[in-house]
């Protein structure tokens, strides 16, 4: 199975790491809450149709879901490997690890070499745990960055999708591609806050 899922990915190493900078949190009109599980060094780049993060949001605050604000994306672009198109579609959907669900939001992109892609959703509501994915009908490319996933064991939330499935890479011993979500934590209003409304009116 890894095997066949090798076939359809193309995979490239960086010649010496470049460390890349997200806009910081609070610091832009973007929300104020950046998941992330890149480590900032790009030092490869990957090619398929569909590539996806899984997002916990639990696991970067307490909270009930997520409002994503926008998604962000970093591409590479290798001369000897260039790219067919450099138009993307930015996808969101709710899920668990195993996959997606098939209700989605879809928007498009134009990857640009080494420089921040954000596609705006405008604080679209999704579940605590969700999908980030980046999927082109144009070939394999643009190229997604991806760092060296540090010392083992690998932390990897991303997975590509090959004949009708979901398949995580943490398997194939690679690291983190570069596709991040801003926005803002959402939370459930509690009975007791539901109290504290009602008394207003």
């Amino acid at each position: 199975m890894l095997a066949s899922v090798l076939l359809v990915l193309s995979i490239g190493v960086v010649t010496g790491q470049s460390t890349i900078e997200s806009v910081e949190v609070g610091s832009s009109e973007l929300g104020d809450v950046v998941l992330q599980y890149d480590d900032g060094s790009v030092g490869a780049f990957w090619g398929s149709g569909w590539f996806g993060v899984w997002f916990d949001a639990e696991e970067f605050g307490s909270c009930s879901g997520f409002a994503v604000d926008a998604v962000e994306y970093w591409f590479y672009h290798y001369a000897g490997m260039p790219w067919v198109s450099s138009d993307f579609y930015a996808v969101l959907a709710n899920g668990p690890i195993s996959g997606p669900t098939a209700d989605s939001l879809m928007r498009p992109g134009v990857a640009v070499h080494m420089s921040a892609v954000f596609v705006d959703f405008d604080f679209a509501e999704m579940e605590s745990h969700f999908w980030g994915i980046r999927h082109t009908t144009e070939d394999i490319t643009p190229h997604i960055a991806q760092d060296c996933g540090g010392e083992e064991p690998y932390h990897s939330r991303w997975a590509v999708y090959y004949d009708d499935l979901w398949v995580p890479c943490d398997v194939l011993g690679y690291g983190d591609v570069f596709i991040r979500a801003h926005g803002e934590f959402l939370m459930s209003l509690m009975p007791t806050t539901w109290g504290s409304i009602k008394a207003l009116f």
